[in-house]
């Protein structure tokens, strides 16, 4: 390898701050691949910069949800073009919002049906996870992680995890924050319900444990 060949270099994570900077581009120009990229935001253009375009190998994207939806269901739309590898788009900070379920049919099963069940106050959807469908240009995209929060005393948690269940059938990840968690539950029927999740893979639990 040359010393000013760098294809063989993957760099984990960089922040979008520091990712434009001269230097780091400078880095991809000579053949640096980036794994993953956090955006503070997104706007209508940025995704067809030139500087965008040349962030080889990009696998995810983490997206801090402070921009409009639409722009977003844009985004997800062109980028299989721009980058045929990326295959994770994460909204760090999600926000319940009706023009957002475009953008994965799922989200608006999960969110019509808790409303429907009255189970809507007692959770909170901190982050969701996106992942493309298999194939090389494929534009649909299904939720594969969810990071969840418990509120309001909540005492509906195993209604709300098989509701999860059923509406997100691809999930990889699941994330569970049970700070307000008020009933106590068997932990036999805590692993029943996950059990439901038949993609599960990782499980990171929060708050789970509560004394006598």
């Amino acid at each position: 390898m040359r010393n000013d060949d760098l294809s063989k270099v993957i760099y984990d994570y960089q922040t979008a701050r520091l990712a434009f900077t001269p230097q780091f581009q400078m880095y991809l120009n000579q053949g640096m691949r980036l794994a993953c990229l956090e955006l503070p935001s997104l706007t209508p253009s940025s995704v067809f910069q030139s500087d965008f375009k040349i962030l080889n190998g990009l696998e995810k994207i983490q997206v801090h949800m402070n921009a409009d939806f639409l722009i977003l269901s844009s985004w997800l739309s062109v980028l299989p073009s721009i980058h045929p590898t990326l295959n994770e788009f994460w909204l760090l900070h999600y926000i319940h919002d009706r023009s957002a379920c475009h953008t994965a049919p799922s989200l608006s099963s999960f969110l019509d049906e808790s409303r429907q069940q009255d189970l809507e106050k007692f959770i909170s959807i901190r982050q969701v996870g996106l992942c493309r469908a298999l194939g090389h240009h494929s534009q649909e995209w299904h939720v594969m992680g969810i990071v969840l929060k418990t509120e309001l005393l909540c005492t509906s948690l195993l209604e709300i995890l098989m509701l999860a269940a059923s509406s997100f059938p691809k999930l990889k990840t699941l994330s569970l924050d049970l700070i307000l968690l008020k009933t106590i539950y068997n932990i036999n029927d805590f692993a029943s319900v996950l059990a439901q999740f038949s993609s599960l893979r990782v499980l990171f639990l929060k708050n789970v444990l509560r004394c006598p």
